[in-house]
């Protein structure tokens, strides 16, 4: 049960830092579902931390931001 517990709050953090990166980039959720026609549903719940996200979802986020794996890593938890 812990395990699911940490892996729950890793979804969280990751769906925070990518909100934060998002919107520091100027990119609105309306943006992101044109670039990747994910659901303005999905991407919210996932940058609230109430869903996970499938890889491929996530690289679509990814890319429609210009972010790349290393300058992901590179940021501080939010």
């Amino acid at each position: 049960m812990n395990d699911l517990v940490n892996t729950f709050s890793e979804v969280n953090n990751l769906g925070r830092l990518i909100r934060g990166m998002r919107e520091a980039r100027g990119v609105s959720v309306n943006d992101l579902v044109r670039a990747t026609g994910l659901s303005r549903s999905m991407i919210s719940k996932f940058e609230r931390g109430q869903t996970d996200i499938q890889l491929s979802s996530m690289i679509k986020i990814f890319s429609a931001m210009s972010l790349t794996l290393d300058e992901l890593m590179s940021c501080e938890t939010i």
